[in-house]
């Protein structure tokens, strides 16, 4: 009894040994998510905002994340100096943002149903209250959430302002949404001790291709249906990635290495590499490899200082479908 014990307990201690911060999020995340980003940041945002070279992909994967929160909860009073352990934005049902009054889509401003979940290593509800203080509440499949209003960036006539759902989920993690209904089933996801099933499938082939402790690293799943989503390889036949057989799309970037790799997964056997692609991925040093049947690698060591290949940290955002999300 004693041996089936400690096989037990050892059994337990290793599983929980591979297991990263960001792993208890995944199950909380709708099923129809169709996108995850994270950075594992051991860093507070100061750190994360000030040490990066305006060229670097760091920096615009942070620009993703932080985008959305209002920046009075980046000073030295609230979150700005505070630990974090990673960040990770989820998002769904991408579409065009409205047109402006001058007839235009406004550069960057891609809509999505989004979350995006900041974790500390020590709390931070404190400061959080403090700062939000002021701010309607509402309850939110009966959690308090606060409800701010605010502009992203500038004001754009023609488009709203951006509005957010805010909730201290725990004591050491802020979670800030787009979309009421998104943070309605995570808070509900939140709080069942067991899942049957989860968005982005642990068994899902694109797993085998991105590495979760990573600096930086997102997964994109493809749905054949969203006939509306301006970043679906099914229906945006002007972009380089023509394969109406694509099923998800990976990418990762490590700041020590600064190597940015990307994997595009399709049905097809042999997965098409379009003349834009080739003529692009020559200029930006950018190696294509096919490893296996139904898998494209895309593989490059960033170079700060070469503007053509600091974009490929656009080409990752926008091949994942991971547009701004404000």
């Amino acid at each position: 009894m004693r041996v089936i014990c400690f096989l037990l307990f050892t059994a337990m201690a290793l599983a929980q040994e591979g297991a990263l911060p960001i792993d208890p999020v995944l199950d909380w995340l709708p099923l129809d998510t169709e996108t995850l980003v994270v950075a594992n940041y051991q860093q507070t945002i100061q750190q994360a905002l000030g040490g990066t070279n305006s060229n670097d992909p760091a920096a615009d994967f942070q620009w993703q994340h932080f985008a959305q929160i209002p920046n009075f909860l980046f000073t030295a009073n609230t979150l700005l100096n505070k630990k974090m352990i990673y960040a990770a934005t989820a998002a769904r049902r991408f579409r065009l943002p409205p047109v402006t009054a001058q007839g235009l889509f406004p550069l960057g401003n891609g809509l999505s149903d989004s979350c995006t979940f900041i974790q500390y290593d020590q709390p931070v509800n404190d400061v959080v209250t403090l700062a939000l203080a002021a701010y309607p509440r509402e309850s939110v499949a009966g959690q308090s959430s606060w409800i701010v209003t605010y502009l992203p960036h500038q004001q754009i006539a023609g488009i709203p302002n951006y509005r957010a759902w805010i909730v201290m989920l725990k004591p050491d993690l802020f979670v800030i949404s787009s979309d009421r209904d998104f943070l309605e089933t995570v808070l509900q996801r939140f709080r069942k001790s067991k899942m049957d099933k989860r968005a982005l499938s642990a068994d899902a082939p694109y797993w085998k291709w991105v590495d979760k402790s990573a600096s930086f690293w997102g997964v994109r799943s493809y749905d054949s249906d969203s006939i509306d989503d301006p970043t679906s390889p099914f229906i945006a036949k002007s972009w380089s990635w023509d394969d109406d057989k694509s099923t998800a799309f990976t990418f990762q970037y490590d700041i020590a290495s600064r190597l940015l790799k990307m994997t595009r997964l399709s049905g097809a056997t042999v997965v098409p590499i379009s003349g834009d692609l080739e003529s692009g991925a020559a200029k930006a040093g950018l190696a294509l490899d096919r490893p296996q049947d139904g898998v494209l690698t895309m593989i490059a060591t960033v170079n700060a200082a070469n503007t053509s290949s600091a974009g490929l940290t656009y080409s990752a955002i926008t091949w994942a479908g991971f547009f701004s999300l404000n």
